[in-house]
């Protein structure tokens, strides 16, 4: 490995270490008790570390948020759902969009947070969130909840053109499986579910569920 890569690696990690526990205060002590000061003190590195990657609060803030959109999203459009029959583009989507979100429990739970307290702090895109990455800035479409809600909607207008899922409004079905996921894995998170075996069949259990309640019988 060379230096570039391991700074590369460094650089990660301690952006992971600042949104980790910049979560845990969000969610112990709230949004207006967050301070990069108190961050800094908490990961034992000066301000001045965090401010090269975040120019304020706001920034941190949002780049959280985007920094749990954009995992999920990327890793869903790789899965090239489209190529798949559509039961399976169905079944294969929510499972993974139910694994990426139980991944980082901490900052799903202070981005949910962050919604309930804040509105949607992702409309303020903030331009260092792109700092030492290989992506092109200017040429860099965001993308934000709603474009997940719209690879499901995709899925299940499909299905519906296909005859394998009865007539119903795409994007609201969508919009109901999301909140669906979500609010498992808030059940999940709060039970401190952590066999993942257990886990394996409460995802499994809802996908079968909302699979089923779309499918023509």
């Amino acid at each position: 490995m060379g230096i570039s890569e391991r700074r590369e690696m460094e650089k990660k990690a301690l952006k992971k270490k600042i949104f980790d526990s910049a979560s845990e205060i969000i969610i112990n002590e709230g949004y207006e008790k967050l301070s990069i000061r108190k961050i800094a003190q908490k990961i034992e590195y000066s301000p001045a570390v965090i401010y090269n990657y975040f120019k304020n609060k706001d920034s941190l803030v949002t780049s959280i948020v985007q920094d749990t959109i954009i995992r999920i999203y990327s890793s869903m459009m790789a899965l090239d759902l489209e190529k798949l029959p559509v039961e399976e583009a169905l079944r294969k989507g929510l499972t993974e969009f139910l694994w990426l979100l139980i991944e980082n429990p901490q900052q799903y739970r202070a981005t949910s947070l962050l919604w309930l307290t804040t509105g949607n702090p992702h409309q303020n895109k903030p331009y260092d969130y792109y700092e030492n990455t290989a992506t092109d800035k200017k040429n860099y479409e965001d993308p934000s909840d709603d474009e997940i809600i719209k690879i499901l909607a995709g899925i299940l207008e499909r299905g519906i053109n296909e005859g394998v899922f009865r007539k119903l409004d795409a994007k609201l079905n969508a919009m109901l499986m999301v909140s669906s996921v979500f609010g498992l894995i808030s059940r999940v998170i709060l039970d401190n579910v952590s066999d993942k075996e257990t886990k394996a069949k409460l995802f499994d259990s809802l996908v079968d569920l909302l699979v089923n309640s779309v499918l023509q019988h």
